[in-house]
C-alpha cells in the first residue's frame, strides 16, 4: 500500500489514524507539527501527506506552502484533513496545491479507501499531465490548466456551503473557468479540448447540490474520479471485527 505522512498536533488523532491505516497495510509516519514534517521530508519520501490546518507554530497552510515551494517535495500529493471548514478565499488561494479536503471527524472505516481514491486520482492526473507535456512545449500552461482544475474540484465539493454570498463564489468559479478556456484556445490540442461548464450546484448555487463539471483533458483510459465519501463519524465496523 502507500507510505503516508500524517501531520496533526492532536496525539489521539495521530494514534487512531495510524492504527486504522496500518491495519489496511499502509506505512504511516506521524509528526505533531509543520516544522517536524518538513524535517522528516528530508529523509522520508511519502506517497501522500495527510495534513491538519489548525496547528500551533507552523500551521497547515504555512506547511503546505513550504512543501510546494521546495523543488524536492512540490510534487508530493497533499490531502487536508481538518476540523476547520474551508472558506472561498482559502480555496482560491490554496486549492491548486491540494488533492482533496477532508473534514473531521472522518469515518475511520472508509479512511483508507478515501486515501487510495485520492492517490489514484492524483496518479491519473499526473499521467495526463506527462502526456500533454510530451505533446505541448509550453509546460507552464499545462500546469496552470491543472491548477485551475484542482481548484474547481474543491469548489465543486464545497459549493453547498457557500450560500451566503453566491455571486462571490460564482466569480471565483468563472475566473478559473475562463482561464482554462483561454489555455484551451491557446494550445488548441485535442487532448485538452472539450466543453467547460457547470450544471447545477456552482452554476446555479442550489444549496445541497454539487456541480457537475466537464474538465476536458483526458488521455485514453484515464480515470480522474475518486472514492465517494460518506457521512463522517468516529466509529468503525472494522474495529468491531478486530
Amino acid at each position: 500500500m502507500s507510505i503516508i505522512l500524517l501531520v496533526d498536533d492532536n496525539e489521539d488523532i495521530r494514534k487512531i489514524f495510524t492504527i486504522f491505516l496500518s491495519r489496511d497495510g499502509h506505512t504511516v509516519h506521524s509528526v505533531p507539527g509543520g516544522r517536524e514534517s518538513i524535517e522528516l521530508l528530508t529523509t522520508v519520501a511519502p506517497d501522500m501527506i495527510l495534513l491538519d490546518i489548525m496547528m500551533p507554530g507552523m500551521d497547515g497552510w504555512e506547511t503546505l506552502l513550504a512543501i510546494k515551494q521546495d523543488p524536492v517535495t512540490r510534487a508530493l500529493p497533499v490531502a487536508i484533513c481538518s476540523g476547520k471548514p474551508l472558506d472561498k478565499e482559502e480555496i482560491d488561494r490554496y486549492g491548486k496545491f491540494i488533492e482533496d479536503y477532508l473534514v473531521k471527524p472522518q469515518e475511520l472505516s472508509d479512511l483508507s479507501d478515501i486515501l487510495v481514491g485520492i492517490r489514484q486520482r492524483y496518479m491519473a492526473q499526473r499521467a495526463e499531465m506527462e502526456y500533454l507535456k510530451h505533446e505541448i512545449p509550453d509546460h507552464h500552461l499545462v500546469d496552470e490548466f491543472y491548477d485551475c482544475q484542482k481548484t474547481l474540484l474543491i469548489l465543486e465539493k464545497y459549493s453547498r456551503f457557500f450560500t451566503a454570498d453566491p455571486q462571490k463564489i460564482k466569480s471565483v468559479v468563472r475566473k478559473h473557468q475562463a482561464r482554462m478556456q483561454e489555455i484551451r484556445d491557446s494550445l488548441r490540442h485535442p487532448a485538452i479540448s472539450g466543453t467547460l461548464g457547470t450544471q447545477q450546484g456552482i452554476g446555479d448555487m442550489n444549496p445541497g447540490v454539487g456541480a457537475t463539471v466537464d474538465y476536458g483533458a483526458r488521455t485514453p483510459g484515464s480515470n480522474a474520479g475518486g472514492v465517494e465519501e460518506k457521512k463522517p463519524v468516529w466509529t468503525s465496523n472494522k474495529e468491531q471485527r478486530n
